[in-house]
């Protein structure tokens, strides 16, 4: 464990069980650890009790738990709700209006999704020498859901109208740039490969050596979470847990508009779910949180390839390396302190390739420095810049404004 600069504790991935003891004692107090292990615990005992004793092979097992599982689902549904709204991010965001109030309960259905995905995947894992704990679960969940909706909350806390947004980075990433989700990416030999193509590519290259470095082991977890969560949009969905699935035909009433009388584990076929999902789309996704998902993802996914070579902290490397790639200075927290100083040094004396900066801007519109919002490019492309005291931010709003004018 460690506490980060915002002296909020972190939990590490350990085998040790002294660690995790340490880990469930200190973590899970919150109000949001407690109902998190009450939904942990609930979805374990009949996994358990559904498979113990059973020497079947793992498809046998497979449609034995979701045959199954149906019958929990109307337990677990209030246990994720009240979990979720247990999150305090979730809960600083105040609607204003109908609309925004409409856009939380439809976000909070979402998280409630990925909760149960979160932990039939922590569950599910066959290796007997390392069982995660709820808490590992409960971090990794709460870790993503800042990593995908805190820049945008902050941003809104600030005055951003979230429903616009999203809907200008829908007509950007998809009407334009035709980063459909929903679509399959194209091949690898494509030569007009999509900005979501370049993005699964970067991240499975894998290329990049992240030992004994744990800025670069956080942002590589934080990348696999992130593409996992994202996978829920795609057409690629054999990866999705039945716990998600099938609770998410539960509350679209089970389809029973086209398919009468089916039973619910009908839909742990995954050519059945995909229609199923592409049938209902607009009901899944109809405040566009695809186009957040993906937004957060090609910025994180950008530089990934890159961040191994300011491991030694060479001054030469890290400026050439800063200097051509400083949207990397927007996550400082996936830097050292001393590439956190260069960047600093390269904004304010603007020496650096303003190419990589204005590129993402226009591309996802918003840029904030980890999680605080700093620009944001409204729809007539005119620069809003929020008020902010960090040093970083400063420069680059006045380097901007400059060069919009």
């Amino acid at each position: 464990m460690y506490l980060d600069p915002k002296n909020k504790l972190q939990a590490l991935r350990s085998k040790n069980a002294l660690c995790l003891a340490l880990q469930e004692h200190f973590i899970q107090r919150t109000p949001f650890s407690k109902a998190f292990r009450a939904l942990y615990h609930y979805m374990d005992q009949p996994n358990r009790k559904i498979i113990s004793g059973l020497d079947m092979d793992g498809g046998w097992k497979f449609m034995r738990v979701a045959g199954q599982i149906p019958g929990y689902i109307k337990g677990v549904i209030p246990l994720a709700q009240t979990a979720i709204q247990q999150i305090p991010l979730y809960q600083e965001f105040k609607p204003k209006n109908k609309a925004e109030t409409q856009f939380l309960a439809h976000l909070e259905q979402r998280e409630m999704l990925r909760a149960l995905d979160t932990i039939d995947k922590h569950q599910s894992k066959n290796d007997d020498s390392y069982h995660p704990k709820s808490t590992m679960a409960a971090q990794q969940f709460l870790d993503t859901a800042t990593l995908i909706y805190a820049p945008l909350f902050n941003a809104k806390k600030a005055g951003l109208d979230p429903i616009a947004y999203l809907k200008e980075l829908q007509h950007i990433l998809v009407d334009e740039k035709k980063c459909d989700p929903t679509l399959p990416k194209p091949d690898d030999d494509d030569d007009k490969k999509t900005c979501m193509a370049r993005a699964h590519a970067t991240l499975s290259a894998g290329g990049y050596n992240i030992s004994d470095n744990q800025s670069l082991e956080k942002l590589h977890r934080a990348l696999k979470n992130l593409d996992d969560a994202y996978k829920f949009f795609k057409p690629d969905i054999s990866s999705r847990g039945l716990w998600e699935r099938l609770t998410l035909a539960h509350l679209l009433g089970d389809d029973k508009e086209n398919n009468k009388d089916v039973p619910p584990a009908y839909y742990a076929d995954d050519n059945i779910y995909g229609d199923f999902l592409h049938h209902y789309q607009q009901r899944i996704d109809s405040n566009r949180l695809s186009t957040l998902y993906l937004a957060r993802l090609l910025v994180l996914s950008h530089n990934a390839l890159f961040y191994d070579r300011l491991q030694n902290d060479n001054p030469k490397i890290l400026k050439d390396t800063l200097k051509d790639h400083p949207t990397m200075c927007l996550s400082p927290k996936y830097l050292s302190p001393k590439s956190e100083q260069t960047c600093l040094q390269l904004f304010k004396t603007q020496s650096y390739n303003a190419k990589d900066i204005q590129d993402q801007l226009h591309l996802v519109r918003l840029i904030s420095i980890d999680d605080d919002p700093c620009v944001y490019l409204d729809s007539k492309n005119k620069l809003q810049v929020f008020k902010s005291s960090n040093a970083l931010c400063l420069a680059l709003q006045k380097h901007l404004e400059k060069g919009l004018k």
